[in-house]
């Protein structure tokens, strides 16, 4: 790695980690400069649009690292309490590194949709594409594919919700929440879950 491509990606990994920790309107370009320790100058040559630009780079990198673990983690599953245990525990890990429940997209979202609409929107598409991973991870448990998307949206709902509720509330025991509608849905056969979700 490049001396450059060093000072980059530690303001990216800054970026990350205040982000996730303050929200967009917490998270100044000041910040950033001075966790990451890169020049103010080095900031708008790697990301010449500026606090947007930087958190769409950060967004990247929580995305790639959500895939990445979440298909390592999911690959030896082989029911659906297993695979939505999974995605819990991605995200209590995340909830242990940074106090807070991590992957905090949906709150992103909603704070930016009036203020920064392109990191709404990035926001928005990496939630979807990570509950078409969780439905095909579903369905590769041997769940109806239809079935498996709407276990998906549901069960994202709740965590994306849970992890809300946590930021709100300042209590992360609301994750309590994801692990109890896991509950819900271990002991029911194929045909219920059917029943269910479709």
């Amino acid at each position: 790695m490049t001396l450059n491509n060093k000072s980059r990606e530690n303001i990216i990994r800054e970026t990350v980690k205040l982000v996730q920790k303050n929200g967009y309107a917490g998270t100044s370009i000041q910040d950033i400069i001075k966790k990451s320790k890169a020049p103010k100058g080095s900031m708008y040559y790697y990301f010449p649009k500026g606090k947007d630009d930087m958190i769409g780079s950060s967004l990247d990198k929580i995305d790639a690292e959500f895939q990445k673990k979440f298909k390592n983690a999911v690959a030896s599953c082989e029911n659906l309490s297993c695979t939505l245990t999974t995605l819990v525990d991605l995200f209590k890990h995340k909830e242990k590194v940074y106090g807070t429940p991590s992957f905090r997209l949906t709150l992103l979202a909603l704070e930016t949709i009036g203020q920064a609409p392109v990191v709404a929107e990035k926001c928005s598409d990496i939630l979807k594409s990570w509950k078409k991973l969780l439905a095909e991870s579903i369905e590769n448990v041997g769940i109806d594919a239809e079935v498996s998307e709407n276990i998906s949206e549901w069960f994202f709902t709740t965590v994306q919700g849970s992890i809300c509720a946590s930021v709100i509330q300042d209590d992360t025991a609301f994750m309590k929440v994801a692990d109890q509608s896991i509950k819900l849905v271990q002991n029911m056969d194929a045909e219920a879950l059917k029943e269910m979700f479709s």
